[in-house]
């Protein structure tokens, strides 16, 4: 890393350099060169779960996990999920004798939010947010980058069509007149193309 260098300016150097990175493996290196302070084993499980938006993809006891202390009497659980505006089915769904819940990644988001460790989740999500805002960019410079390299490409081929074309028109050019047969007034069934091998 250069001294004085911004998130930003890093994330547009990895994109630069052509260094291809998945959501995950970006989200490393940006918390290990500016965000040192988060929790990685917490956000790196939130950063998997982020694609699966609406998804019953996160273990309610995934909220114990992460340090949330939350009942484990399922009447008490249901309580509380409806006592921070989660409704059953769109942001969580348990089986028929309460003992298994899950919940979307923004239901659990706001169960951390609701949490007495509110403020430490907050900052997480907030360092969180600035880190996928970086991979937007990150992962649009690159595209930018990978489609002037396909752009240049394209015209160089065109540039050799272009050769091709007045190398071509002047071969055309050199045959004379005199060289070309006229081949309308022989008859079609004069000769026997059949016989003959096209190599």
């Amino acid at each position: 890393m250069k001294p004085g260098q911004t998130p930003k300016s890093f994330a547009a150097a990895l994109a630069q350099n052509m260094v291809k990175l998945q959501i995950l493996e970006f989200f490393n290196v940006m918390q290990s060169r500016f965000y040192t302070d988060l929790n990685i084993k917490f956000v790196s499980y939130f950063v998997k779960t982020i694609t699966h938006d609406g998804e019953f993809v996160v273990s309610y006891n995934k909220l114990l996990e992460v340090g949330v202390k939350v009942s484990t009497r399922p009447e008490d659980i249901v309580f509380n999920l409806e006592r921070i505006g989660l409704i059953s089915k769109t942001d969580y769904i348990a089986n028929k004798d309460l003992t298994c819940f899950t919940l979307t990644p923004d239901a659990f988001k706001r169960c951390l939010l609701g949490s007495n460790r509110w403020k430490t989740y907050a900052r997480y999500y907030e360092q969180l947010d600035c880190i996928l805002h970086l991979f937007v960019y990150y992962q649009r410079v690159y595209s930018e980058i990978i489609m002037d390299l396909a752009c240049q490409y394209i015209d160089k081929l065109e540039d050799g069509v272009n050769v091709q074309s007045v190398e071509i028109t002047a071969l055309t050019n050199i045959l004379s007149e005199d060289d070309i047969v006229d081949i309308s007034c022989l008859d079609e069934n004069a000769i026997d193309y059949t016989d003959i091998a096209w190599y």
